[in-house]
């Protein structure tokens, strides 16, 4: 769970979306996954479920570099709060 509320702070203070979804769904595998996902008013799936709704448009590898930095760069910082 500290995990999962490290990674809701990240993309919360990252992105800034109007709605952060979380999702703990595994049927197809034993192990518990969640799914964490910032949400726009004006993302092509928006008000509805992003699975099955985003026209199969991906991120160029640049841009999903990108992300993961600046993600990954949020993560480092909050790990200095939160190290024992």
């Amino acid at each position: 769970m500290l995990e999962s509320q490290a990674v809701s702070q990240a993309l919360e203070a990252t992105f800034r979306p109007d709605k952060l979804n979380l999702g703990a769904l595994g049927n197809m595998v034993p192990q518990l996954h969640i799914h964490h996902i910032a949400r726009f008013k004006d993302d092509m799936a928006w008000p509805g479920p992003v699975w099955g709704n985003t026209k199969g448009e991906q991120r160029s590898d640049e841009e999903q570099a990108e992300v993961m930095t600046r993600i990954g760069n949020v993560l480092s910082l909050s790990s200095l709060f939160t190290r024992a």
